[in-house]
């Protein structure tokens, strides 16, 4: 009986509150909705993302030369010190890469420019120039990360065969190795075609 009068309490209840609860129209925001959020990556400035790069790039190579030393005081791993120079090199295929997007946007400008009659050709021709010169120092940068990024993975498995012949190390762990030392050559021979 109890039971029974609980149950029934409640479904008026609930009944009553479906009625008071506020309704949505199609395609219409609640009061507590947030709105969407702005498209983020438009509004990237090349030049503060080449900025952030530089000074990322500034305290890496600070990192890979206190690296060093710290190895050679015996106070980190090799591995260590090798990943802090890796990361040098990566950081300077990202700046370059961030460079060209930039050029490629000035050019761009400078093209309007040129075509409305604001710029003349010698003017245009040299941002192209700059822009060839940025995409020639991508490719080289990018090329050197492949080999480096390569090295580091020929390095790991050799390691791990150490390891393992050692009895140290795991066959899982040395089959993880060739994997990706496989893939970064089919990757670097994909890209050379």
């Amino acid at each position: 009986m109890r039971l029974a009068t609980l149950l029934a309490a409640f479904a008026i209840a609930s009944g009553n509150a479906a009625d008071e609860l506020p309704h949505k129209q199609t395609g219409e925001a609640m009061d507590f909705e947030p709105g969407l959020l702005p498209d983020l990556s438009a509004a990237l400035d090349p030049a503060d993302s080449t900025a952030k790069i530089e000074s990322a790039l500034a305290r890496a190579k600070k990192s890979a030369a206190s690296g060093e030393r710290m190895f050679r005081a015996g106070i980190i791993a090799k591995v260590e010190a090798e990943k802090r120079a890796l990361k040098v090199i990566r950081l300077e295929s990202d700046l370059a890469r961030a460079r060209l997007e930039s050029a490629k946007l000035e050019s761009a400008a400078k093209r309007v420019d040129f075509e409305t009659g604001k710029l003349s050709q010698e003017q245009l021709a040299a941002a192209e120039a700059i822009t060839h010169a940025a995409a020639t120092a991508a490719e080289l940068a990018a090329a050197a990360w492949q080999r480096a990024e390569l090295a580091a993975a020929e390095l790991n498995l050799k390691r791990q065969r150490q390891l393992l012949a050692a009895g140290i190390g795991s066959k899982t762990l040395v089959a993880r190795a060739q994997s990706q030392v496989a893939g970064l050559k089919n990757k670097s021979t994909g890209i050379a075609r």
